[in-house]
């Protein structure tokens, strides 16, 4: 086979995967903000699928307040990347006043990050 012919269907193949990338991460999204779904399945899904958008700098989650503060109580480098499932890791073992603002913390933060496709941020302060 001719050396352009294979370069000409590599494009083809490539166009396609990215056509069929697209198309999942529409399902993703759609799948991981509807809230009939389990909060914990439809988390957990996300997070693994690695297909998150990183934002390029800092996140303030409305569920959260400032996210900033956290970063700083956990000693971030600045630029280093911060997923969700760190900032999930911190909450899980941040003192709150009672058992359900704790509850009620990690849901809503779970579900905006859900909602946005946000699966990290760049620390950039």
């Amino acid at each position: 086979m001719p050396e352009a012919s294979k370069a000409a269907l590599l494009r083809q193949d490539l166009r396609n995967h990215k056509r069929e990338g697209d198309a999942l991460s529409k399902r993703l999204l759609a799948f991981s903000s509807d809230t009939s779904e389990p909060l914990d399945e439809r988390w957990n899904v996300f997070i693994k699928s690695g297909m998150g958008r990183i934002d390029s700098s800092f996140v303030e989650f409305a569920s959260l307040g400032h996210v900033g503060d956290l970063c700083r109580y956990h000693h971030c480098e600045r630029y280093r990347t911060v997923d969700a499932d760190d900032i999930l890791g911190w909450l899980e073992d941040h003192k709150f006043p009672s058992m359900h603002e704790r509850l009620h913390t990690i849901e809503a933060f779970k579900e905006e990050v859900l909602k946005l496709g946000i699966s990290g941020f760049i620390y950039d302060w």
